[in-house]
This record gives C-alpha cells, structure tokens and sequence, in this order.
C-alpha cells in the first residue's frame, strides 16, 4: 500500500477542504469579530483552542 492509497491519506484528502472553510470563510471572519476578536489571528488561535 502506497501513502497516497492509505486510508488515513484518502480520509484526510476528503475532509481537508472542509477543514479549510473553518479558517477562510467570511462568515467565521465575521462571527470571530462578533465575539470581539480583532483579527484573523486572535479568531484562527480561539478557534484552535
């Protein structure tokens, strides 16, 4: 089995642009800010928390 066949390789290749919108969609922008978090940092590291 080659990496790229692996399991964990597919799963990950199939859930890795969802994971993505967490990050970069405006709406996560904008519910960060209506917390009172200033900037994509504080919202990127509050979401990771």
């Amino acid at each position: 089995m080659t990496i790229d066949n692996h399991p964990a390789r597919r799963l990950w290749a199939g859930v890795e642009p969802i994971h993505a919108l967490v990050y970069f969609a405006p709406e996560v922008a904008d519910a960060a800010k209506d917390l009172g978090l200033r900037g994509w940092w504080m919202g990127y590291f509050a979401g990771r928390a």
